[in-house]
């Protein structure tokens, strides 16, 4: 306990120091809070709020949210002051240009006799610029269909066509074909019974008759003939006429597609045909080499898949020279190709870089490398 008692007295001076320093902290602590408590409610005060009522740190705290919101609002008013002075701006810089524009407008109303409707005026300018613009772009679609003959020369070639009629004729002359097939079949069951009579004739009386009446029959039998070669020979004229005026005005975007087509074959077929049937109705040819048109369901498989692709790629190509070019992005399209038509597949679509981006996905290979040989530096490979 002695030891306890002198350990206790040697620590008791460090306490007692250690007590007077927390002493004069608190009275430090004090001090500040007593000043703080005084310009707290100067400030209160001289702010103008009623503030007497609250303890100063709800006091403080009331402060401290009204100083936000005024701050708040003298940012406001500071955007509000920038977009009045950016209005002001924008009010003097179109009064100029209104001022420019009534100067003008009277620079060229100056000459116009009896100008008094000028909204008017504005609306036959902009229906002008407006037909001006389709006859410029119909001039150009007749550019890339005449096949470089002057407007002139095909409008005189035209001068006595018209489609109504010629189309009515075709018609007059089937039925006509028919009228004379229905003739002749007449004729041959007519010509059967004669050689029927003959052989009875022949065996009786009035042989001599019968004859006369063989020789007849033969002469009409000619003359109709004669009549329906013509016919028919002036039929398939007329028929060539009119698929070479079709010819002429084939959609450039089949005329496309018959090119890419012809590459994507290696040149087995020749172009695509737009051709009409019995009733009129448009149809889609593929023609050989040889001059053979084929149609659809005549096409192999893997040389549909082909033709699908050609008019596909000729459509964007299209599409691209009227708006902002679409990416083409295909998954596998050479399932049904063997190696030649892969090798020709992906250098048409290396082809269409310039027009637009093509992006091909694939699992194969075989099909990658010869993506390496065709293409060579060209081609961007990212393998997954």
């Amino acid at each position: 306990m002695a030891s306890v008692a002198l350990k206790a007295w040697e620590e008791l001076p460090d306490a007692l120091a250690e007590r007077d320093n927390r002493l004069r902290r608190v009275n430090g602590m004090r001090r500040d809070m007593a000043d703080f408590e005084r310009r707290l409610a100067t400030l209160a005060a001289s702010a103008g709020y009623e503030l007497d009522h609250l303890p100063p740190d709800a006091a403080a705290e009331a402060l401290h949210t009204r100083s936000n919101a005024m701050r708040g609002e003298l940012k406001r008013r500071d955007g509000l002051e920038e977009d009045r002075q950016h209005a002001e701006g924008l009010v003097a810089r179109h009064e100029e240009a209104l001022t420019i524009i009534l100067a003008d407008l009277d620079h060229l109303t100056v000459d116009l006799p009896g100008v008094t409707d000028l909204p008017a005026l504005l609306s036959r300018l902009r229906e002008r610029t407006r037909l001006n613009a389709r006859l410029v772009e119909s001039r150009d679609r007749f550019r890339q269909q005449a096949d470089g003959k002057a407007e002139a020369e095909l409008r005189a070639q035209l001068a006595d066509f018209e489609r109504v009629a010629a189309d009515l004729e075709i018609e007059r002359l089937i039925e006509e074909d028919q009228r004379q097939f229905t003739t002749h079949g007449g004729l041959s069951a007519r010509l059967a019974e004669n050689r029927r009579q003959r052989q009875a004739l022949e065996t009786g009386i009035s042989a001599e008759y019968a004859v006369f009446e063989k020789l007849s029959a033969e002469q009409e039998a000619k003359d109709l003939a004669r009549q329906w070669v013509v016919l028919k020979l002036a039929a398939r004229m007329l028929a060539g006429s009119m698929e070479s005026y079709r010819e002429k005005q084939a959609d450039p975007v089949i005329k496309r597609a018959g090119d890419l087509f012809s590459q994507l074959t290696g040149d087995r077929f020749v172009r695509l045909v737009e051709a009409h049937d019995e009733s009129d109705a448009r149809q889609l040819l593929a023609e050989r080499v040889a001059g053979e048109h084929v149609p659809l369901e005549g096409l192999s498989e893997g040389t549909r898949d082909q033709l699908y692709l050609a008019l596909r790629l000729a459509f964007l190509e299209d599409y691209s020279t009227r708006n902002e070019p679409a990416p083409l992005i295909v998954d596998d399209i050479f399932q049904t190709f063997d190696d030649e038509r892969a090798s020709a597949g992906l250098k048409v679509l290396a082809g269409t870089a310039e027009r637009f981006q093509t992006v091909l996905f694939t699992h194969e290979m075989s099909l990658v490398e010869i993506a390496k040989r065709e293409i060579g530096r060209d081609l961007d490979l990212i393998q997954l």
